[in-house]
Parts: C-alpha cells; structure tokens; sequence
C-alpha cells in the first residue's frame, strides 16, 4: 500500500520516481550510473547481493519492517535474519523509516547513516466514513472488528480465546485480512472457533477493498488489535481515522496512534491479562466507547499527502536535483 501511494502521489506530481521489479530469478534492473535506488526492505537479499561494479548508482533501504525484531522467531532464526539485515544495510547509503521506533533502531544500529521517516498515511475513505458513521442502536450486541492478516504474530487466536472468555457479553467479531498467506493457521483459527462453538457470532470477511473496509469500520464499536509485532500500525491509525475505539497491544506506533484512556486502552504485549481487561471495559461502558470516539473525531489524521512530502523531502536531501 505504501509504495503504490508513493509512486502513484510522484506521478501526479511530476516528481521522477520510477517503479522497478526484481525477477522471480532475482535478476535486477540495470539503472544509469545517476540513479538513486530505493530497495523495500522485502528484498534484502536483492540488495545485498547488488553488483558492486555499478558505479554511480547509490542505494538506500525503504524500512517497513524489520524481521529479526519479530518476537516469535528462535534464537537461530532470529540472528540469521539479523545477518541478512546487516547484509543488506550496509550496502545503503540511507534509509526511509515508516515507523518511528524503526527509525530510532536504525539510527542506533547504523550511526552515521542518514535517516528519514515517512509514515503511513490513511485513504480518504475513511475520513468519509467517520462523516457518516453514527453512534449504534442501544439494542445491537456491541461490533468488534479486528483488521489483520491470518497470521501468527497478529495474535489472532489469542484473541479469540480471550473473546471465548468474554462470552456473556453479547458482542460479534469481524475480521478482515487476507487468510490465504498461511493456511496451516489460517485451519487451527477456524477450528478453534469451531471448538469453543462461536461460529454464529464471528464473520470472516476476507480481504476487502478500502472503501468495504472503511465502511465496516464505521458500523462497528470497537476495534481490537492483539498483534504482537508491527513496525507502525497502520490499521490502528485507519481505526482512529473513522472514530472507532480502540483496544490495542503496544507495538509498532500504538502509542502514539491511540492515547490510552482519551481514545483508546493500550496494553503491553506480552500483558494478556491487562489486553483482556481493557477489551472488557470498553465492551462493558458504552458511554466510555461515546467519549473516545467524540475524542477521536476532533483528530486531524495524517494523510497520504503528507507522506509523500516527508518521502519526497528525504529524496531531495540525499539526492538534490539539478
């Protein structure tokens, strides 16, 4: 989504960023020797492995996600990803930042290397859908909707059995992500769901596009994030951008995105039962979900606009024009 809105805002602009793609073989594109290269931070390997005769070409690393800082890899795992991360950074000259505390690592890890953030922005949809979402009927069970992929670290089925003890309240969960990226998951979710025989009060919506996303947000009550690993959290900050309270894990931007006990309940991630008493007391205070979403509808939200002026202004600082 990140890279899409950036090419798509420089087009628009006039401002000269080209799109490149690495071949399933991992063949790379041959720039002129003027060029700037932006790598995502998916294609370390691509990076590291650059031919280093192509004089004049310099690189920098866009950073949306640093793999060895995932809490659920073991300690072998966890220093081969480092490896390849060093690997790949010490070809940058600079890096892009989409999360301040990835900005603060890399600062740390790599002193002397400039350092840009550019954070996410949220689509105009869900600014509309705040225009138009209303406060629910006081007859309707309360809506809690989970916006994650089918993945382990999203913490998904934690939630669920955290859910499964909050049963006599009468809530329902929508979730939507994509359920296609890890299916062995994807199969133990659905059959816990099966066990603890909540199938009529949970929906799996799937991937949705951003105008069906943002809608589904505007209907429901609560948005509840149980992710144990994120470099910003930018489906907290679309959550914050309808008005939906929020109960959230502290990871990525959390912190910053939700401000515990004006917008929304943060808990730290490893601290179940503090996640656990937070969902609670939103779902159980229905004046408390008023007041936050009176809060968050004074926010302004960031925008992609205002991404792509912090990543344009990084480009123009390690690469002025002429």
């Amino acid at each position: 989504m990140f890279n899409l809105r950036m090419i798509g805002l420089a087009q628009e602009q006039g401002f000269p960023l080209e799109a490149a793609e690495v071949s399933p073989g991992g063949a790379t594109p041959r720039p002129r020797g003027d060029t700037r290269v932006l790598w995502d931070s998916l294609l370390l390997d691509g990076l590291a492995n650059y031919p280093a005769d192509r004089i004049g070409v310099r690189h920098g690393l866009l950073v949306h996600y640093v793999p060895f800082l995932n809490p659920l890899l073991d300690a072998e795992h966890r220093k081969a990803e480092t490896r390849r991360f060093d690997r790949a950074a010490q070809r940058a000259e600079f890096f892009i930042a989409t999360g301040r505390s990835v900005r603060q690592l890399l600062e740390r890890r790599y002193a002397g290397k400039p350092v840009f953030l550019s954070e996410p922005g949220v689509d105009a949809a869900f600014l509309a859908a705040r225009r138009v979402s209303r406060e629910p009927a006081e007859n309707r069970p309360p809506g809690i909707v989970t916006v994650a992929n089918c993945l382990p670290a999203k913490g998904l089925i934690e939630l669920l059995e955290i859910l499964s003890e909050l049963r006599h309240y009468d809530w329902t969960w929508h979730l939507a992500g994509d359920e296609r990226i890890d299916p062995g998951y994807t199969q133990r979710f659905r059959s816990r769901i099966a066990d603890l025989g909540l199938q009529i009060r949970i929906t799996l919506h799937g991937v949705l596009d951003t105008p069906e996303l943002a809608r589904l947000l505007a209907a429901m009550d609560i948005f509840a994030f149980a992710s144990r690993f994120e470099a910003y959290g930018m489906a907290l900050a679309e959550a914050a951008a309808v008005g939906l309270p929020v109960v959230t894990t502290d990871v990525g931007e959390a912190s910053r995105i939700v401000r515990h006990g004006e917008t929304g309940l943060v808990a730290p991630a490893a601290d179940r039962r503090g996640f656990r008493e937070n969902l609670e007391r939103l779902l159980s205070d229905r004046e408390l979900r008023r007041r936050y979403r009176a809060r968050l509808w004074l926010d302004r939200p960031r925008s992609w606009q205002d991404a792509f002026a912090d990543f344009r202004n990084a480009f123009e600082l390690v690469a002025p024009g002429p």
